[in-house]
């Protein structure tokens, strides 16, 4: 049996990955709050978050930047793990799917906040 991909291959795809000592990638996510970016490609982006617990399948917005004016990108959340367990929060690993490509490789290339 063969299968037939439903969707192109993405691993393969451009990635920004960000050096954990790095804090410039600040995320705002509505509803969640602050984010910081572990991974971006041109379709997803990973972020962690003290306040992720977002359902799978449900939408969110993302701004990358602080000023009002900076672009809010529509997405769709793929996956939402637990990153690290401490006595006293909780770190959440979010997978977020963000269909305007173009616009999102723009933003994560000219982003340093």
């Amino acid at each position: 049996m063969t299968r037939t991909p439903t969707s192109p291959e993405r691993r393969r795809s451009h990635r920004i990955t960000v050096n954990e000592s790095e804090t410039s990638y600040r995320v705002k996510v509505r509803p969640g709050g602050e984010a910081y970016l572990i991974d971006a490609s041109s379709h997803t982006v990973a972020v962690a978050m003290p306040h992720g617990r977002l359902r799978v399948g449900s939408t969110v917005a993302v701004r990358f930047r602080e000023h009002p004016d900076a672009p809010a990108f529509q997405a769709r959340v793929l996956r939402n793990s637990v990153l690290t367990l401490g006595p006293l929060f909780v770190l959440y690993r979010v997978a977020l799917s963000i269909d305007q490509h173009e616009a999102l490789a723009r933003e994560l290339s000219t982003h340093r906040a």
